[in-house]
């Protein structure tokens, strides 16, 4: 099917046509003001992939600057942010700790642990990671929740003129889509879809038939004159076409529903610079210095001969190695055949490789201690794992920014939430123990008390442990301090040890163990005390 490429006029309101337009022009001037930035991250994107065009086609290249970005990722993960919900009022603590299940079910189903690597790998590569809250309406069997969702830099453009996205005056998030999907969502407004200037194939693929078409989804931000509050609007264009515009508030906390995730923050700019963008020169000379000596090694394991002329020799006889006889003409003399190889390469070119490589490892927080490498000549445990402790410093640097960010995400949740559910809701919930027991829980949140754009309860972050060792420090220590505890003469139970401790796979299952003990223990107990008062009894 041919789309019509003048499609016709699209009727709209006063107010439907100044949206559209009003987004249209935005689009454009964020767009070109983003483009050298987008364009980086593209190209950082293929680095990512090993595709360099400033490298010879034929040059090698090496895999320390992808295994450099995937130790930066995994060090994240190892702490990975939890959300704490703290009650403003004492009475409120036990709706604090059902809300904090209920972020932990919509996490869940919204894949964040697969969602949160995306997206320390979006800061790491292309300096930005966005996530956006919305709220769901078929999730959780149609009854509808929060969730969170990964989106690539390269389709988000706030303003230009912020840092801050929140302060800006729109905010566009687009994605290319087949005409067919507009056909079947939009199919009212799809024959006004013109032709779309954007398109371009990516890695030289352009689908067959009609090209895609940029959704262009324009959220912007109006002031209510009545009560001064701000109101977010969302508008759907594609092709010229208005798809969709709200008429209420989305969301009522008057915020854009993204939140930025920053490797290293870029100046008067809402996007960041990312760590390939710090390392890429490091690894194109050390793949530079990698060619010069797979060239040398090349070039060392042939062996090549000179022999004159007029010795007599065949040339071609000679240079056939499957040959066992080669034939020659007259007597050979020592000069008439030499051979020679290639000198050796300057051993300052391996040296230095190994020393910018070194020096990539270092600049980004995985040296070899972090990388789990051994070296530098220590051998000592307790020094090694001083030095790993010592040298996440810049994780752990990245990692409060990237707390922070998270924590803004939770925030969002907690409003949308209070906003949306207005009434009991069951929800099979996962308790906030390593163990994972699932149980049903009656879930009522509050909404937001009147004059604020909030509901009651204040947003902590934990920081998950999952590196080895510091599970294993920290296990140390509960076990030192329950020693203490027992010299002092006030023992801990062993139930309250395993509930300290962290990294334990079945610590359900040990304290489930531990309660049916003392519950026996109990009733052994009373049997005992019972039998000498049954005995009482029957001399009485």
């Amino acid at each position: 099917m041919t789309h019509d490429l003048t499609p016709p006029v699209q009727p709209l309101s006063e107010r439907q046509q100044r949206v559209r337009d009003e987004g249209l022009a935005l689009f454009e001037e964020f767009r070109q003001a983003h483009r050298e930035v987008h364009d980086r991250a593209r190209a950082c994107r293929r680095l990512r992939t090993l595709r360099d065009d400033v490298l010879p086609q034929a040059a090698l290249r090496l895999a320390t600057l992808n295994s450099t970005v995937d130790n930066v990722v995994a060090d994240q993960l190892d702490a990975m942010p939890e959300p704490l919900m703290l009650p403003e009022r004492p009475e409120l603590q036990r709706s604090a700790d059902l809300l904090t299940d209920v972020i932990g079910y919509a996490l869940y189903h919204s894949a964040f642990d697969e969602q949160y690597a995306r997206l320390m790998e979006d800061c790491a590569v292309a300096g930005t990671g966005i996530l956006q809250v919305y709220w769901d309406p078929g999730m959780d069997d149609g009854r509808g929740m929060v969730r969170v969702e990964r989106w690539p830099m390269e389709g988000f453009f706030p303003d230009p003129l912020f840092d801050d996205v929140q302060q800006g005056r729109a905010v566009f998030k687009t994605a290319f889509y087949p005409r067919e999907w507009y056909r079947q969502r939009y199919p009212d407004a799809e024959r006004f879809i013109g032709s779309d200037p954007y398109w371009e194939p990516r890695d030289g693929y352009s689908p067959a038939g009609e090209p895609p078409v940029l959704l262009i989804e324009y959220w912007f931000r109006t002031r209510d004159p009545r009560t001064g509050r701000c109101e977010i609007h969302m508008a759907q264009i594609a092709g010229g076409a208005l798809l969709y515009c709200s008429r209420a508030s989305v969301f009522a906390h008057g915020c854009y529903p993204f939140i930025l995730f920053r490797y290293r923050r870029r100046e008067d700019s809402p996007f960041g610079y990312g760590l390939v963008e710090d390392c890429v020169d490091q690894w194109r000379a050390t793949c530079r210095y990698a060619g010069y000596i797979d060239e040398n090694a090349r070039a060392s394991s042939r062996q090549r001969f000179i022999y004159r002329e007029d010795a007599g020799l065949d040339g071609e006889a000679l240079a056939d190695w499957t040959r066992d006889f080669v034939g020659a003409r007259g007597a050979i003399g020592e000069d008439a055949l030499r051979s020679f190889q290639a000198a050796p390469l300057n051993p300052q070119v391996m040296n230095f490789m190994t020393y910018l490589t070194d020096v990539m490892k270092q600049d980004s927080g995985q040296n070899q201690f972090s990388r789990g490498e051994a070296g530098l000549g220590v051998t000592a445990a307790s020094a090694i794992q001083a030095l790993q402790e010592a040298g996440g410093k810049i994780t752990r640097l990245h990692a409060a920014a990237y707390t922070e960010s998270f924590r803004q995400t939770v925030e969002q949740m907690l409003r949308i939430l209070s906003e949306r559910i207005r009434a009991r809701r069951a929800l099979m919930v996962a308790r906030a123990t390593p163990g994972g027991t699932l149980r049903t829980r009656s879930v009522l949140l509050l909404p937001a008390r009147a004059g604020q754009n909030r509901p009651p309860y204040e947003v902590r972050v934990h920081v998950q442990r999952r590196n080895p060792l510091r599970v294993q420090a920290h296990n140390e220590f509960i076990l030192q301090l329950a020693d203490l505890c027992l010299k002092s003469g006030t023992p801990l139970s062993p139930r309250a040890i395993v509930s300290l401790m962290q990294g334990v796979d079945n610590r359900e299952q040990i304290l489930d163990a531990l309660d049916g003990a003392n519950q026996q223990g109990g009733l052994n107990d009373g049997n005992r005390t019972a039998q000498p008062l049954a005995a009482t009894a029957g001399i009485a």
